[in-house]
């Protein structure tokens, strides 16, 4: 299986090519949870947010002792699917 290229052939924005996985693997039925670990103005929130298969699945958090709480609320949401 081909590896896919870091950018839209012949050439693009590598923001494109994540944008279009997220869309590609979101198609076909995964959910994608996105994080973002920074402070609100060092994460790329325009990029991240689409990532997310739901604005909901989308979580910013300035650092890392917060994200055993983010797990936490993904897992709820996992198993109550």
């Amino acid at each position: 299986m081909a590896q896919p290229m870091p950018t839209p052939a012949p050439i693009g924005p590598q923001e494109a090519t994540v944008l279009a996985e997220a869309d590609r693997v979101k198609a076909a039925g995964t959910t994608v949870y996105a994080i973002g670990l920074g402070q609100p103005g060092d994460v790329l929130s325009t990029l991240l947010a689409p990532l997310a298969s739901d604005p909901s699945m989308f979580y910013i958090t300035p650092d890392a002792e917060d994200l055993a709480a983010i797990y936490r609320r993904i897992l709820v949401h996992i198993a109550c699917q």
